[in-house]
């Protein structure tokens, strides 16, 4: 789900969009269900909020997905709104309007956890320092808020 890329074609010098090329277009079509897998299995998609660019129709398409997650979860579904002046990808928003995309927001972790995951390495011999509330709370701030491989970072292998 890219802006768009610098490709274009030869016979009339228009942009290709992504999803005409040949890999991109097997991926989508597996990922919005038009094709299934012939064994069975499973398409995963990942985003990242770093050093992202920014594709509106996808923001777009995941907020109402995440609405119908919500849905499901038995929660109230957030109200999402079309923008009437941006002009979205409609490519992009009709691979992803299969309502069984399921949308999982991925979260660090929590203070009283990230101490259990210190215990635990502490009690492997991987942490020499003893597990304080301070220790805790120091790394866990190092690791941006719980994050497992910063914290692991912060934790086991950062020596000073």
């Amino acid at each position: 789900m890219q802006p768009g890329t610098g490709y274009t074609a030869p016979n009339n010098l228009k942009p290709i969009h992504p999803h005409e090329l040949q890999i991109l277009n097997w991926y989508f079509n597996f990922l919005s269900g038009r094709q299934s897998l012939p064994n069975g299995g499973i398409i995963m998609a990942a985003t990242s909020q770093s050093n992202a660019p920014k594709v509106p129709a996808l923001d777009l398409a995941l907020s109402e997905l995440e609405g119908v997650t919500y849905t499901r979860a038995g929660q109230p579904m957030p109200k999402v709104e079309k923008n009437p002046f941006m002009r979205y990808d409609e490519r992009v928003l009709d691979t992803l309007r299969d309502k069984a995309i399921q949308v999982q927001r991925l979260r660090g972790l929590g203070k009283e956890e990230a101490r259990g995951l210190m215990e635990y390495w502490a009690k492997s011999g991987m942490v020499r320092e003893k597990v304080s509330e301070g220790f805790v709370g120091e790394k866990w701030a190092f690791s941006g808020g719980g994050v497992v491989g910063e914290l692991e970072r912060a934790v086991v292998r950062m020596r000073v």
